[in-house]
């Protein structure tokens, strides 16, 4: 086991919103948010960890490209369901004029 140095570094956001919906209505809401920071971590999990972000990426890529593949699928299939669905109105009005 390799022993980590890590050092955490707390960070303080604070938002205050004066103010109200109308002239008489004034209200003071205060949003405070606190979130550390890790630093100083060893070589050897700071290259496991942009590996993993490559794969990670590379995921996200392929997940992209197969969506965008699959769009195109749905585009074609929708233009073939809307030429088939006109051709049966068609279809369906000359027989019911061919009848009478």
């Amino acid at each position: 086991m390799s022993s980590e140095s890590s050092s955490v570094v707390k960070r303080t956001v604070r938002r205050t919103i004066i103010g109200g919906s109308g002239a008489d209505d004034i209200g003071d809401i205060h949003v405070q948010t606190t979130y550390q920071v890790y630093r100083g971590m060893s070589p050897n999990t700071s290259n496991r960890l942009e590996l993993r972000i490559r794969e990670l990426e590379d995921a996200l890529e392929q997940e992209r490209q197969h969506r965008v593949r699959l769009e195109q699928e749905i585009s074609e299939y929708t233009y073939e369901y809307d030429s088939m669905a006109e051709r049966l109105e068609e279809a369906d009005g000359l027989s019911l004029s061919a009848g009478r």
